[in-house]
């Protein structure tokens, strides 16, 4: 017969009923400090990690880390790496203008 792993080392959660605990607001994440969810804009939980990458933060009400966003060309940095439809043509994934 197999049984269930309650994982009780974590405090965020109640591993008896699969909730969070009583004050949680997360139990998990890069968004996530002592079962709180970070504050918006406050702490970068994706550094950049190539020309037109942007830093992400947390956004203040999920325990996880945005989507990887990148800027778009029209900013001198980013327009000699980017093409003329930007970033998003390259990597597929979200961008943001360079424009702000």
């Amino acid at each position: 017969m197999f049984g269930v792993y309650l994982d009780t080392r974590n405090p965020c959660c109640d591993a008896s009923t699969c909730r969070l605990t009583e004050g949680s607001q997360c139990a998990h994440g890069l968004c996530c400090d002592n079962c709180q969810v970070n504050p918006a804009n406050t702490i970068v939980c994706r550094k950049t990690s190539r020309d037109c990458d942007l830093p992400e933060y947390c956004t203040g009400v999920s325990q996880d880390c945005p989507e990887d966003r990148f800027e778009m060309n029209g900013k001198e940095d980013c327009a000699k790496k980017c093409n003329n439809n930007g970033v998003r043509d390259l990597w597929k994934i979200n961008t943001l203008s360079c424009f702000h």
